[in-house]
């Protein structure tokens, strides 16, 4: 816990989303590759889901704070998010867990996707500045999370009125 919960430093999504890719690239205990691993590193233990749901709200409050369409660097608050969903999904089975179960870890980010998405396209048929309107989710990094929802069963929406 104390790598996430750093004293007064909030975790960055980019940063976030490195650390899901890097645990959900190492192998479960029950894959082919474990064995491997296992001469490497002997006894290296499955990722506690109890990380995985701390990863989750820590995700979720990023994504809050950022949007999809926040350009950190040159990565797109949507890239960041495409890229701990991309994380979650590889590890589902491994825990059982639904995309649609909010209490699931990939339910948790799942929702926090879906609500920045739909923060990021609503329009309220009030003309204002762009200044108070979120960014435009960048149109590559949209279609891809997109896609990676419809790939798990879940569509996105396209317009969203107030």
């Amino acid at each position: 816990e104390s790598v996430f919960h750093r004293k007064g430093v909030s975790q960055s999504g980019m940063e976030l989303a490195a650390w899901c890719s890097l645990l959900a690239n190492i192998p479960s205990a029950s894959s082919a590759s474990a064995a491997r691993l296992d001469d490497v590193a002997p006894g290296l233990p499955d990722v506690p889901e109890a990380i995985w749901k701390l990863l989750a709200v820590e995700c979720q409050d990023a994504l809050a704070a950022s949007g999809l369409g926040q350009e950190q660097g040159e990565v797109s608050g949507a890239a960041v998010a495409r890229q701990i969903m991309d994380s979650f999904l590889k590890v589902r089975d491994v825990y059982n867990w639904r995309i649609l179960d909010q209490e699931s870890p990939l339910g948790i980010v799942a929702l926090a996707v879906q609500t920045q998405w739909k923060r990021a396209i609503a329009r309220d048929g009030e003309l204002e500045d762009p200044l108070h309107e979120p960014p435009p989710i960048p149109s590559e990094d949209a279609r891809c999370l997109k896609h990676l929802f419809e790939e798990s069963g879940i569509e996105l929406p396209t317009e969203v009125r107030i």
